[in-house]
């Protein structure tokens, strides 16, 4: 069986791994989107979050369908459910797993302050920690036809590593120890957020838009904004995303509409 690895290694960096030997096909379903949005910190990380939330609402996913985790539950994002903490996200997911069908797909976005321990990956949550192989661990069986995990935070490629086998996508902007593109800085470098997101969502849920393209578009847009903004101090080793999958083929997969269908399930 055909394995396929591809890295990026002049104007834009990237790697894109199957990461191991495919054992089924995974095939576009007329199912509905789920989404689950977890952002433990307010300020940089909320505007991400808010970006990939009005995505999802102008992409025509059902208000219903979306669960926003943030900070203690009260935030500067009126759209917000339930505090960002590990039990409410187990209890969200635990929700997920009770009514998702076989033909749906699920979204999971993940932000706030990353890091890397002792070559284990971790994300803070309100009040808590969220590692690598927890955070795995809260998203097993659930009953999809595929599901997309994306990661923001600094430090993230462990999650997407993960997270990136049978019939799961996992995107991280940077790999283990980097810092989230855009986090830092001041000025518009600042204001939007992690550019690799901004620049990822909405495009990835546009129709007839598959998971790889967004993927691709993203990291192209990402490099050149980064090299107009600091052309001499732009490094292209750095800040490198990761997309990573066994049986989900991101290129044959859409999140959005694929090129054939009208509309979402509600």
């Amino acid at each position: 069986m055909f394995m396929r690895i591809e890295k990026g290694r002049l104007w834009t960096r990237y790697n894109k791994i199957q990461q191991a030997e495919p054992t089924e096909r995974v095939s576009n379903l007329d199912g509905s989107l789920y989404a689950v949005l977890f952002n433990a910190n307010q300020g940089i990380h909320s505007r991400n979050l808010a970006l990939v939330y009005h995505s999802l609402i102008d992409a025509g996913v059902s208000d219903a369908n979306i669960s926003v985790l943030e900070g203690e539950g009260i935030t500067q994002n009126i759209f917000v459910d339930k505090p960002a903490t590990i039990k409410s996200l187990d209890s969200v997911v635990d929700s997920i797993r009770q009514k998702a069908t076989p033909n749906d797909r699920l979204l999971v976005y993940v932000t706030n302050y990353g890091s890397i321990v002792n070559g284990q990956c971790k994300v803070e949550a309100y009040g808590g920690t969220i590692w690598e192989k927890d955070f795995e661990q809260i998203m097993q069986n659930l009953p999809i036809n595929f599901g997309l995990f994306y990661f923001g935070q600094c430090s993230s490629k462990g999650f997407a590593e993960r997270m990136g086998y049978g019939r799961n996508i996992g995107i991280s902007n940077v790999l283990r120890e980097e810092e989230a593109l855009g986090q830092r800085g001041t000025g518009l470098v600042k204001s939007i957020g992690s550019h690799f997101t901004h620049y990822l969502f909405p495009k990835i849920l546009k129709k007839g838009i598959t998971i790889e393209q967004g993927f691709d578009s993203a990291v192209k847009k990402t490099s050149i904004f980064r090299f107009l903004l600091d052309p001499i101090n732009h490094n292209l080793s750095d800040e490198i995303p990761q997309l990573r999958w066994q049986n989900a083929d991101p290129s044959q997969l859409y999140l959005g509409f694929p090129p054939s269908s009208k509309k979402w399930r509600s």
